[in-house]
């Protein structure tokens, strides 16, 4: 089982709407559960800027998605990034 991390990019950007920023694979039997953990760096993060020619962080609120697929949005939460 494949469980990926999905984050919604910062209103100020154009680009698509979810971004696929990590995911762990964890094998599972049936009614078990596993705490996943997932490490995101500011790559992950980021988006490319092409006025400025570099990857920019932008600080404020995201939406953190935990989904099967990008249209398969099990868990949804909110994530404060800094800079």
């Amino acid at each position: 089982m494949s469980e990926p991390a999905f984050f919604g990019e910062p209103e100020v950007t154009q680009y698509a709407p979810l971004k696929l920023a990590g995911f762990e694979r964890i094998e599972l039997n049936p009614g078990q559960t596993e705490t996943v953990h997932i490490h995101l760096g500011n790559l992950e993060l980021s988006y490319w800027s092409t006025p400025a020619r570099r990857w920019i962080l932008a600080a404020g609120p995201r939406a953190v998605y935990d989904a099967a697929a990008s249209d398969d949005i099990r868990l949804q939460g909110t994530a404060s990034i800094g800079r």
